[in-house]
């Protein structure tokens, strides 16, 4: 349905008043309303599958239901199974064992986000004093609904607050609360095609905003200014926002990888480390490259060789059936080629929803390698030399991987 066919969300609602304001608030989470404007980034066959999914979870773990936690800081569990963006405060989406789903807002302030959630029931939040106490009310009220009496399954990375979850539990005190979070990620882990799409647009953005990032690396550009290029090549080329806050970085605080860019120009002969990535349509991207002006030192072209060798030998590596700690110790091993095992290694994590998910490459994860993970491969070197990253993203394909970043990778003299 198009927007223009939406009906008036103030329609037939007086103008003034208590009940005017309450009836506003009705309409405006009314699905009645909100179905008018709807506009999601798959077709809802695709959320559907995703609940289907959610309750096989639900069943091999023996769940009466499932709460699924976000905030701002831990949007992707939520946004997967819901397309909830949480803005300000936390969302809890309500999955029972069988019916309807229920999303539960608390400290939030809606906007239109609530056109971009397919779930049809939504409680409100009430922001101040009496907020944790409305959400604990709601959350026992579908418990209640629901007759969870058993088993409980939280999706918690961004957790309960400590009040709902202590009233949740003096209430039910028979009622087991289940952490199935690392069962969850994994089950995201592995995309549909429609999501690999996604991860492919963005990559392609995040391409066209490195390819920007190095061509501006010039003695006497400040980070900063290559920063504010590097955003505004990502939103020009269709991104929606940004996976992390783009980071470039030169000079002696190159050696700590992660800072804000400053003022301070980039000078000759200084590596520039640089890490970036789109936002779109709720799936992120993640590359970064090293740059350097001129000719570097020998310590400094070893670093940039391991960078580009371990990175090759990941890539080689990347296929269906292994684990995924394993590849983090192809890394390694390259790392100790080159004689900088103190300084380097291998690692990498799955990107989709979050930026951070499953396959995560470390060393002691059994999780084996699936076609429709898709991933960022990051060996770096980090020392007191500065950040050598060469970072490419790659789709696991039935028999191997296909990198989708297409960024030269070696930007030195």
């Amino acid at each position: 349905m198009s927007q223009a066919a939406a009906p008036s969300w103030n329609e037939q609602v007086p103008m003034q008043g208590p009940d005017s304001r309450l009836k506003r608030r009705e309409r405006f989470y009314a699905w009645q309303t909100r179905q008018g404007c709807l506009e999601l980034p798959f077709p809802l066959e695709e959320y559907a599958e995703r609940v289907s999914r959610a309750r096989a979870l639900m069943a091999d773990q023996g769940l009466d239901a499932l709460l699924v936690c976000g905030d701002p800081g831990h949007p992707g569990d939520i946004r997967w199974i819901a397309n909830w963006e949480p803005s300000v405060g936390n969302a809890f989406l309500f999955l029972p064992a069988q019916g309807e789903p229920v999303l539960v807002l608390h400290d939030e302030v809606p906007g239109y986000n609530l056109c971009a959630t397919w779930v049809k029931e939504v409680l409100p939040p009430s922001r101040g004093a009496g907020g944790l106490r409305k959400l604990q009310d709601d959350l026992l009220g579908l418990l209640g609904d629901h007759c969870v009496q058993h088993r409980l399954g939280l999706v918690s990375e961004a957790g309960l607050p400590l009040q709902v979850y202590q009233g949740i539990v003096t209430d039910r005190p028979h009622l087991e609360m289940a952490d199935v979070t690392v069962a969850f990620a994994r089950l995201r882990a592995v995309k549909s095609a429609r999501e690999v799409e996604k991860v492919r647009e963005a990559v392609r953005q995040s391409d066209a905003a490195m390819k920007v990032a190095v061509e501006l690396v010039h003695e006497g550009v400040s980070e900063r200014e290559v920063v504010a290029e590097v955003l505004r090549s990502l939103f020009l080329e269709g991104a929606d926002g940004v996976a992390f806050m783009p980071l470039v970085v030169a000079g002696p605080r190159a050696a700590w990888k992660h800072a804000s860019p400053t003022s301070r120009p980039i000078r000759k002969g200084e590596p520039v480390y640089i890490d970036l990535g789109a936002s779109y349509q709720g799936y992120c991207a993640d590359l970064s490259r090293t740059v350097l002006l001129g000719k570097p030192t020998p310590e400094q072209a070893m670093a940039l060789e391991f960078a580009l060798a371990a990175t090759a030998a990941m890539r080689e590596a990347a296929r269906p059936g292994i684990p995924a700690g394993a590849l983090a110790q192809v890394g390694d091993e390259v790392a100790a080629r080159f004689g900088l095992a103190d300084r380097a290694w291998g690692t990498g994590h799955g990107l989709g929803c979050k930026l951070r998910e499953e396959p995560l490459l470390d060393r002691a994860n059994d999780l084996l390698l699936q076609p429709g993970m898709v991933m960022a491969i990051e060996p770096m070197c980090v020392c007191e030399w500065g950040t050598f990253v060469i970072e490419d993203d790659l789709l696991i394909t039935e028999t191997g991987s296909e990198v989708l970043s297409h960024s030269p990778r070696r930007n030195w003299g």
